[in-house]
């Protein structure tokens, strides 16, 4: 399932969905990651990988912290909040390795499963649950007990209940409102064959709560309301026939809105309508000793414990999370692939704010996953200080599309990042904040003194050839350092000859890559990268997407031959990809979900090719250029030049001067400033 063997499977369920975890390609490998798979059946049906998440954790763009793999999920001390544990290899001296231990947060819409990681820089401490160990000599001022109970501390580590009749109540004095988790420790008491033990929810006064109760003799859970003194409702569920009362038990109440579910032992009895605001958490016994220990209630329920902690960025996180909005924003339902989900309405006015941990001051772009009617606009703000204005949100009607609002200046640290409606409304589905390129760069190589220093990824067998790049086989390579190559919109562009066989070309918006297997098996690797595939075929040209697996978007048929020179072009703007064979459009395709940045290079699979002339240019983002009017004098300085679609023009190195250039506006870029120029 993992696209390469797999190993190191963890299983868990949450909500009546099973969720398992395992990992792929050899674990001294770069590209080491964690898949998921999910089914509704049983731990043993056939479960089905979440293709367009995973990999839903790797990294192997960093020296420090790459392979990532082995994990299982745990729930936090606030009892909602899930994290994933696993471990990343450091390389040390003689190419040792050794592994470290991480956690990162796994976040919930709905169903669906987000991990905000991985991270390497300080994130919020886990939040811990109002607890009580019951580990002392003195039940304490915190619990009110009745008096005809017969309530003590036995041997400083849990409370006991020993007297037989009648039915007995201790509680928690403090009150908790609304929503709710709450986790109980219960067993009856040795030689207890009869009677109910178990836990007391939503108490607010002697007369009115609910009851979650062990029936000892018929190995039941039975839950059962009161109002004004007397039952009103109740219902019991079957407990396993090797259930043993006088053993320890784990009873967990999760209170949301007017809905209650009940598990003992993490298995799910009860989903009942509940529509008590609130009250106190304790324990109770009717004609049964039993002995109680650790207890603890918290606020969050449900996932909601995520909502006021600080997202890491860069991270993919659901919009939704958010921690703080105006009266008018609301968390709406919708049914999606991956099932239930909650996204983010904000009409027009209205605004809503994530808490973010910065990992580094740097640029970041931000691909917002939404849908709107109209054209929309909005506006971020970072600590209420406006980072990009009137930004407009195309029409999407009822679909949802990205739009990626690109080099944004970001501070390090924790912040608010704030987005508001300024025209039409939105909703919002997910939030996709990367780094970016603070000033981008022409990256080209022409082949001719060999195989340039700017290639800093290189795998398979590439050689220099009479001025060429020669390929044999299989590999990839890519141009520029991570940071040089974490681009978003730019265009790359090369020669190919084809030798043997029609299947490489260029790649783009490429992270993430690796090779394959032991002993770093190149053939296995060639899908092992996130980004896009262009090549031609003997049967036309082909768009392609990877993703540590290979998925076919777009073939344009067409006769393409071996021994022939062909100049392949791709533009990758926002969401749109257009693919040119000798300057002519050959394939415009949409990703709804895209890679909005990465490296650019070359791939091959099974194919000798010859390469050369290869070039990537940015494209400029024109807005808020500062405008200068020239009547073509003076020196230009060293700086490329643009056309106003953003493609470059030209390059000087200081001596030239603007009457070299035909009257028209050009961007100008010294590294420093971009100044539009008007040359009249």
């Amino acid at each position: 399932m993992n696209g390469a063997w797999t190993e190191g499977p963890g299983m868990f369920k949450r909500n009546g969905i099973y969720y398992m975890f395992y990992t792929g390609n050899h674990v001294l490998t770069n590209g080491y990651r964690i898949d998921y798979a999910v089914n509704t059946q049983s731990p043993l049906s056939r479960f089905t990988p979440q293709a367009e998440q995973n990999p839903i954790l790797i990294d192997t763009e960093t020296t420090t912290h790459y392979g990532l793999g082995h994990g299982s999920a745990f729930v936090g001390p606030d009892l909602d909040s899930w994290y994933f544990c696993y471990h990343n290899l450091v390389r040390g001296a003689a190419n040792s390795t050794t592994r470290s231990f991480n956690y990162d947060r796994i976040a919930w819409n709905g169903d669906k499963m987000m991990i905000y990681g991985p991270t390497i820089w300080k994130q919020d401490a886990p939040a811990v649950a109002d607890n009580d160990y019951l580990d002392r000599d003195e039940i304490g001022e915190s619990w009110s007990v009745d008096a005809a109970g017969l309530w003590t501390m036995v041997d400083g580590d849990h409370l006991a209940q020993t007297a037989q009749e009648g039915q007995h109540r201790a509680v928690l004095t403090p009150y908790y409102n609304i929503d709710y988790t709450a986790e109980f420790t219960v067993k009856a008491a040795a030689g207890s064959t009869s009677g109910l033990c178990g836990a007391i929810l939503s108490y607010q006064d002697e007369g009115n709560y609910t009851e979650v109760l062990i029936d000892v003799a018929n190995k039941q859970l039975l839950a059962r309301d009161m109002v004004n003194g007397a039952i009103e409702a109740s219902e019991t569920k079957a407990l396993p026939n090797d259930f043993d009362p006088q053993a320890w038990h784990s009873i967990r109440a999760e209170k949301q809105a007017t809905e209650l579910r009940v598990y003992i032992d993490d298995m799910h009895k009860f989903t009942r309508s509940f529509g008590k605001s609130g009250g106190r958490v304790g324990y109770a016994t009717d004609a049964c000793c039993a002995d109680f220990s650790y207890i603890a209630v918290s606020p969050h329920v449900g996932g909601n414990g995520i909502l006021g902690v600080y997202l890491p960025i860069p991270s993919l996180f659901a919009a939704q999370h958010y921690s703080e909005s105006s009266d008018n924003v609301t968390r709406v339902d919708e049914t999606l692939p991956y099932g239930k989900c909650q996204v983010a309405h904000v009409p027009l006015g209205e605004w809503l704010t994530w808490y973010i941990s910065m990992q580094a001051k740097y640029v970041y772009n931000i691909g917002l996953r939404y849908k709107a009617a109209v054209d929309a606009k909005i506006k971020l703000l970072v600590d209420d200080e406006v980072v990009a204005e009137e930004v407009t949100l195309p029409a999407t009607g009822s679909h949802w599309a990205v739009f990626t609002v690109k080099d944004l200046s970001l501070p390090s640290s924790r912040h608010k990042l704030t987005l508001q409606t300024t025209e039409g409304d939105v909703t919002l589905y997910e939030v996709n904040a990367k780094r970016g390129v603070k000033s981008p760069k022409v990256l080209s190589d022409d082949f001719d003194g060999g195989i340039g220093s700017l290639w800093r990824y290189k795998e398979g067998d590439w050689s220099s050839y009479n001025g060429q790049l020669k390929v044999n086989s299989y590999g990839k390579m890519l141009i520029g350092t991570t940071t040089e190559g974490w681009l978003t919109d730019y265009t790359v562009e090369c020669d190919v000859t084809y030798q043997r066989n029609m299947n490489a070309g260029l790649i783009f918006r490429v992270t993430n890559p690796s090779t394959g297997g032991a002993n770093d098996n190149v053939v296995m690797g060639t899908d092992f990268l996130q980004g896009y595939f262009f090549t031609l075929g003997t049967n036309g040209a082909l768009l392609g997407r990877q993703n540590y697996s290979w998925q076919s978007l777009v073939t344009k048929n067409d006769s393409y031959y071996t021994g022939r020179k062909y100049h392949l072009k791709a533009e990758v703007e926002g969401s749109t990809i257009r693919c040119y064979v000798n300057d002519k459009l050959v394939i415009t395709y949409t990703d709804p979900v895209p890679f909005i940045q990465g490296r650019a290079g070359l791939r091959s699979h099974d194919c000798a090719a010859l390469f050369d002339n290869f070039v990537v240019t940015p494209k400029l983002d024109l807005t808020a250029i500062e405008s200068v009017t020239t009547d073509g004098t003076g020196a230009l300085g060293s700086t490329h030049i643009y056309n106003t679609a953003g493609q470059l023009v030209g390059v000087t190195d200081g001596s030239e001067s603007c009457d070299a250039l035909q009257s028209g506006i050009y961007i100008f870029d010294d590294g420093q400033k971009r100044r539009k120029i008007i040359i009249q």
